[in-house]
């Protein structure tokens, strides 16, 4: 008994010879299609998640932001890489009011810093939205980083630490050391007793204000602009009512460029890191 498609095939005058010729192209076009698609990155769809995936490498979403500088949701800092930034937000009240709510609120100043490759933080643009003017006793917001305090080769910002010896308040912190051992190093010992790690004048820890805000950025490029977006933003934020979505980022130590499906909303859950350059239309 004949095999049922060349049967097919010979029934409708097409002659066995050919028909063998048909199989052998499609069979080394699929296999074509298959060793390309193990050598360049695309999205894979899972099972069990969604993933960057280039044959036997694997870049999962949900590890993405681990993997990069060991960040964890829920441990309450993350390290800062080059093309992070920290923005700063500090708000200023009346002299003697509460800091706290609207009343006496007279406005904020803010300015970012960016990391450099090690080592040290770059000062970027202040912006200063004040009602009134801010009390000599009050530090504007580019003082509250000292130049001392910026020039270390490896960070961490923990969103909020209590420090007693400010008469027991909590804030953001900011910790730096020369190797991202040393800092490790200090920052289990700021864990474990705050007040001997960031004691006063210490160039290695800055403590901000409760009333100041500090929130991690990374910066990107889309469609040719830098774009600056808050740290753990998804993809889908930068490439809206998109019909074509391309990510370039260094994935194994190379620079790869991935197709990212943008009807699919799971694909564009992907996390954005610094460095990555998305263009869409």
């Amino acid at each position: 008994m004949s095999w049922f498609p060349l049967e097919l095939f010979l029934n409708c005058g097409v002659s066995e010879h050919s028909m063998i010729r048909v199989l052998f192209i499609t069979t080394l076009v699929a296999a074509l299609w298959i060793g390309c698609a193990a050598r360049v990155w695309r999205v894979q769809s899972g099972p069990p998640e969604y993933a960057l995936a280039k044959g036997k490498q694997i870049e999962p979403y949900s590890k993405m932001l681990e993997r990069f500088n060991g960040f964890e949701v829920g441990a309450g800092w993350v390290d800062l890489r080059p093309f992070m930034r920290i923005h700063v937000a500090n708000a200023y009240y009346e002299a003697g009011r509460p800091k706290r709510g609207l009343d006496g609120f007279i406005g904020t100043e803010q300015i970012w810093y960016r990391k450099l490759h090690p080592p040290g933080l770059i000062e970027g643009d202040i912006e200063r939205k004040m009602l009134a003017v801010r009390p000599d006793t009050e530090p504007p917001v580019e003082a509250l980083l000292p130049a001392a305090n910026r020039q270390f080769g490896a960070y961490r910002l923990f969103f909020s630490i209590r420090i007693n010896r400010r008469g027991a308040t909590r804030g953001a912190v900011l910790l730096g050391a020369p190797t991202q051992g040393e800092l490790e190093s200090r920052a289990s010992a700021l864990l474990a007793d705050p007040d001997s790690v960031c004691r006063e004048g210490a160039a290695e820890c800055t403590v901000f204000p409760e009333v100041c805000t500090v929130s991690p950025l990374v910066e990107t490029t889309v469609n040719g602009e830098q774009k600056v977006f808050v740290w753990g933003t998804p993809l889908s934020a930068a490439v809206k009512n998109a019909t074509r979505v391309r990510l370039t980022r260094l994935l194994a130590g190379k620079r790869a460029t991935v197709p990212i499906e943008a009807k699919d909303a799971n694909a564009l859950r992907l996390p954005l890191l610094p460095g990555d350059e998305i263009s869409f239309n």
